[in-house]
């Protein structure tokens, strides 16, 4: 019966799962635009878990858009099928920025979990001048051994 332990351990320890790393609840994307067809083309990195075990199997991904000013997204649809980490957005206008979100549903065996990411993406849209008045605090603990960056944001003149 003791030989059979350390084996049992040995093969628990070979998984290949990575449900507790930052990246399964993240969905990192890429956006690039065509203003001649306009259309914005999102992109994203494969999840580590793709194709666990060799089993085929691929998280769901589900894409939604809205605009700066609108608070509820819209429903775009399903993105992707594993392989293929893409979705293309046609229906877009020249000159207004949008917000894409990317919910991606990861369910195999024991492993769940969901992630999220996060861009804006645009066609020609005018650069932002202005951001406004930063307030910045910090502690005097670790103040001084910031001090040259502090310095720089006080000397860069605003944009």
């Amino acid at each position: 019966m003791t030989p059979l332990l350390p084996l049992g351990l040995a093969l628990l320890g070979t998984t290949t799962a990575k449900a507790d790393t930052p990246w399964t609840q993240a969905v990192e994307i890429a956006a690039a635009v065509d203003d001649a067809v306009p259309k914005i083309t999102l992109t994203w990195k494969a999840d580590p878990n793709d194709n666990i075990y060799s089993s085929g199997y691929y998280p769901g991904y589900t894409i939604y858009r809205r605009s700066l000013s609108d608070p509820d997204w819209t429903l775009l649809g399903p993105g992707g099928n594993g392989l293929d980490r893409v979705y293309v957005d046609s229906s877009v206008s020249v000159g207004t920025p949008y917000e894409y979100k990317i919910v991606k549903q990861f369910s195999y065996a024991q492993i769940n979990y969901t992630g999220y990411g996060y861009i804006r993406a645009g066609i020609k849209v005018p650069m932002v001048e202005s951001r406004g008045t930063v307030l910045l605090l910090v502690d005097n603990a670790i103040a001084s051994g910031l001090a040259p960056e502090i310095a720089r944001l006080q000397r860069d003149p605003p944009r």
